[in-house]
């Protein structure tokens, strides 16, 4: 795996946020048109549960860091009633969101290192995390194409 601190991966001239945004468009414009239609409703309504329950930050990207079958498995119940929403749907990451050696840990620390290696804006933070693992990969590896990314 490529380090993501390393010295050489810092913003260079233009705003971090667009070449990002620049990224995720290109990154969902190339990926099949019918995969990304089946696929758009889920992250919907996972964003939308995210959304009406306010859940934090931090709690937010433990989630989206899981595969998207799973996020959908601990969002379905909802949350109405609950005092704080956030550590409630930790509480259900902590519980079913890891399988042995999924390497879903691994995952998040590496989506966590590039976001604050990078210190973007909650928009691109959040624009980020809703892209499927996949994507995620394909910009946090590009070699180039991103000017957050090269010096």
């Amino acid at each position: 795996l490529m380090p993501l601190m390393s010295s050489d991966l810092v913003p260079t001239t233009g705003d971090a946020f667009d070449a990002l945004m620049d990224r995720i468009s290109e990154i969902l414009q190339g990926a099949k048109h019918s995969q990304y239609e089946a696929d758009h409703q889920r992250h919907q309504k996972v964003s939308d549960f995210l959304a009406r329950y306010e859940i934090s930050a931090e709690v937010a990207l433990a989630l989206r860091s899981l595969p998207l079958e799973r996020q959908v498995e601990i969002t379905a119940p909802d949350l109405t009633g609950a005092k704080n929403p956030s550590a409630v749907l930790m509480s259900r990451i902590q519980r079913k969101g890891h399988g042995k050696g999924d390497g879903v840990t691994s995952a998040r620390g590496e989506v966590n290192g590039f976001l604050q290696a990078f210190q973007f804006d909650d928009d691109a933070k959040r624009s980020f995390l809703e892209l499927r693992p996949e994507q995620q990969n394909l910009i946090m590896r590009d070699d180039g194409v991103g000017d957050y990314r090269r010096c």
